[in-house]
């Protein structure tokens, strides 16, 4: 199932789509480099996150931007009720 969700409505990890597109991306906030001696990690701006296709690129998104969230009834359900649960 896709749902249609502003990128910072939508947990990180998860794979997302964009609106008009096919090609599945995992978002995240931040990238490590390297991993022997000493990884160097870049946090994404404020704003934005990342997005990690499956050949290794790597480009950024808004915050604002809607794309389709890939999800499972299963795991949409428990995360609305996550949500409705740390609504005041």
């Amino acid at each position: 199932m896709k749902v249609l969700l502003k990128v910072e409505e939508i947990p990180l990890g998860s794979t997302v789509v964009k609106r008009s597109g096919s090609v599945p991306y995992v978002l995240r906030d931040r990238i490590v480099i390297g991993g022997g001696g000493r990884p160097q990690e870049i946090v994404a701006g404020p704003g934005t996150k990342f997005l990690f296709g499956d050949h290794g690129n790597i480009t950024t998104v808004a915050d604002h931007v809607e794309m389709l969230w890939e999800i499972s009834m299963d795991d949409l359900t428990f995360w609305l009720e996550q949500q409705k649960e740390e609504t005041p």
